[in-house]
């Protein structure tokens, strides 16, 4: 089994060997049918490799499982303004969040927390 991430990750590699200095953003739920055509393509351009072998190529990668835990329509968004809020306060005060400086805080429908390496955390 591979996750979309990781294939999102292996078409990202493939396609820039035919567009070098790219940079790639992926949509972790790219599953559909573009995405199938896609993979068909990457995979007739490396004939001597399976999708096994492709995802064996591919240097260490980290993901995250998606967790939808419940909170009720009523207070879910105060607790969101709450999250947003404590993040602001540990960028504004240099604080680090899982060893790292906060580097970049996007508040459109929640929180992308972007640490100083690039990597980064939705809520």
């Amino acid at each position: 089994e591979i996750f979309a991430d990781k294939v999102g990750v292996m078409l990202a590699r493939d396609i820039s060997g035919q567009h070098p200095g790219s940079t790639f953003v992926v949509d972790v739920k790219s599953t559909g049918l573009v995405t199938a055509i896609a993979i068909c393509q990457m995979l007739d351009r490396n004939p001597d490799s399976s999708m096994a072998d492709l995802y064996r190529a591919l240097p260490l990668t980290f993901g995250t499982p998606t967790m939808s835990p419940h909170c009720a329509d009523d207070v879910k968004y105060g607790v969101v303004e709450r999250v947003v809020s404590d993040f602001q306060a540990m960028m504004r005060d240099g604080a680090a969040f899982a060893g790292q400086k906060i580097s970049d805080l996007i508040t459109v429908n929640g929180v992308r927390v972007v640490a100083e390496d690039g990597t980064w955390g939705l809520v």
